[in-house]
């Protein structure tokens, strides 16, 4: 029979010890790697804060594409989930365990926060990049549509955790199962809060897979000049063989250009 107690105790194997010690060192040169591009993308923006143009100084917006937006919380997210690998530094103590505790805790709430904020903006990236490129969707100049997508993901989330955070405070038998547990390596969502992990972190994993793999597979055989789609209703498509590098698309640019669209 599996008790409460071994359950919130999990021994580490000399394997696992030494896989402990790869996940950390994966984790701190993503982190590495994220505060890098935050800091060349801060220098660049401070750098060229102000731009001149015709020879007056102009402020320069630091976000220019709801591309920036999506990108930056994405890289944030990143550094979150990469925090939340780092705090199993902790299970390398004097025990070699990973243990039920305040530190569990932080851990399995950064990881399942950041893990899926990434699926998230990576999904919203793909979609970005489609609709721009396939459907020619020229986005406006403002940052209301960025805005609401990032509010939007935080919501459901706050919202996930408050609703697991009530339901395990009224279990009749107390301390009640623990809504993060251990496993060999990390501690994350336990099975007793199984439906919390599918809808807080399976769910975006399988969304962003498919529907990103999808989307870049047809934008890729439309800039290759396999797909024609109709603008006006991208439902409407047909395959044909590629035409020649010279071909133009509404006389502006060749079909291998569109993918600079993405930026915009």
């Amino acid at each position: 029979m599996v008790t409460r107690k071994s359950q919130c105790v999990k021994p580490l194997s000399n394997v696992e010890y030494g896989g402990l010690i790869g996940v950390i060192v994966a984790c701190l040169a993503s982190l590495t790697a994220v505060l890098i591009a935050l800091v060349v993308v801060a220098c660049r923006a401070l750098r060229k804060r102000y731009c001149d143009v015709q020879g007056r100084q102009t402020l320069r917006k630091i976000f220019a594409t709801h591309l920036d937006v999506y990108a930056l919380c994405l890289l944030l997210e990143c550094a979150v989930e990469a925090v939340g690998g780092i705090l199993s530094i902790r299970w390398l103590g004097v025990d070699v365990a990973v243990q039920c505790s305040r530190i569990c805790v932080i851990q399995g709430a950064l990881k399942a926060f950041g893990m899926s904020g990434v699926q998230m903006y990576t999904l919203a990236i793909a979609v970005h990049t489609f609709l721009v490129i396939v459907a020619q969707w020229k986005p406006r100049k403002g940052f209301r549509l960025p805005i609401a997508v990032v509010f939007s993901g935080l919501l459901y989330r706050a919202m996930f955790f408050a609703i697991v955070a009530l339901a395990s405070k009224q279990h009749d038998t107390p301390p009640g199962p623990s809504i993060f547990e251990p496993t060999p390596l990390w501690c994350t969502i336990s099975d007793e809060y199984r439906w919390f992990r599918v809808t807080m972190v399976y769910v975006w994993v399988g969304a962003n897979t498919v529907i990103s793999n999808v989307l870049y597979l047809v934008l890729f055989l439309y800039i290759r000049g396999n797909l024609v789609i109709d603008p006006n209703c991208i439902w409407r498509m047909r395959l044909r063989r590629a035409p020649p590098p010279t071909v133009r698309l509404d006389n502006e640019c060749s079909m291998s250009c569109l993918s600079l669209k993405m930026l915009a």
